[in-house]
């Protein structure tokens, strides 16, 4: 999820994170019993970011968070191979 220090970002990875694997129609969900879905969330801003993925982890989903500007290139790829991962 990219944004997700903030407004539409932040609001679906807070979402997602607290959703059944039987739920969520898109991202990496695993087993019941472990996680509810794993995220990985992209944004700007380090400080807000880190307390969006705190919160999520609080929330049962296992969250990383990348410091990432989606307008380089460079910085999308090492995103989808995160993704990937």
């Amino acid at each position: 999820i990219t944004g997700a220090s903030s407004g539409i970002g932040k609001e679906m990875a807070l979402q997602l994170s607290t959703q059944e694997q039987s739920n969520i129609g898109l991202g990496n969900c695993v087993s019941p019993n472990s996680f509810l879905c794993r995220l990985v969330l992209a944004a700007r801003r380090t400080e807000e970011l880190e307390a969006v993925v705190a919160e999520c982890i609080k929330e049962g989903a296992e969250a990383i968070g990348i410091i990432a500007d989606v307008a380089k290139q460079d910085q999308v790829l090492v995103l989808a191979i995160l993704r990937m991962a």
